[in-house]
């Protein structure tokens, strides 16, 4: 199950590995009335940036499920870890979770996969349904730069953007041949 709750934050919020396995309940998992944010303050963030994410509704129902009726099988939490480790009052090392998520999805699917391949997969999905939207690609990994996420994803985008533009090219095209008819 905590590969499961893993996925679904990394899908929804890619964080960096390291945020991930640092999370605590309250500190970093908030609640405010019915929401709920991941919140990374600055000095928790690899560039200083603080991170402030609201979870969907579909991924909170999935956390809520594993904080309430699985978290607490794995004996006391006083460090409050979303991620205990097996040490007590320590989370789970970045070697640990990767090395638990990679195995789980390897036995499952036969893909090899990554925390840190969750921002790169986020960011070709986003890309190439909307190419040149590098600022909401910026936003939602946290980079302080942009110059950091273009350097990093101009490549994703390439395909679509002339697929986008071949599409603008040809109605246009339709168009004017509609008007002036065949001749």
């Amino acid at each position: 199950m905590q590969v499961a709750v893993t996925l679904e934050l990394l899908l929804m919020r890619p964080v960096r590995r390291k945020n991930m396995v640092e999370l605590r309940l309250e500190e970093n998992v908030i609640r405010a009335g019915w929401e709920t944010f991941i919140r990374l303050p600055s000095e928790q963030v690899k560039n200083g940036v603080d991170l402030d994410y609201r979870l969907p509704p579909e991924s909170v129902a999935l956390l809520d499920f594993y904080i309430k009726r699985l978290l607490p099988l794995f004996g006391p939490n006083p460090g409050g870890w979303l991620f205990p480790g097996g040490i007590a009052n320590r989370h789970k090392t970045g070697e640990q979770f990767g090395n638990q998520l990679s195995k789980t999805i390897k036995e499952l699917t036969g893909l090899y996969f990554f925390p840190h391949l969750a921002r790169h997969f986020g960011a070709f999905l986003y890309l190439k349904e909307n190419p040149g939207a590098f600022e909401v690609v910026r936003r939602v990994l946290g980079h302080r730069s942009l110059t950091t996420t273009t350097r990093s994803y101009v490549s994703f985008e390439s395909d679509s953007a002339v697929q986008l533009y071949d599409t603008l090219i040809l109605r246009i095209r339709d168009a004017i041949e509609g008007e002036v008819g065949d001749g």
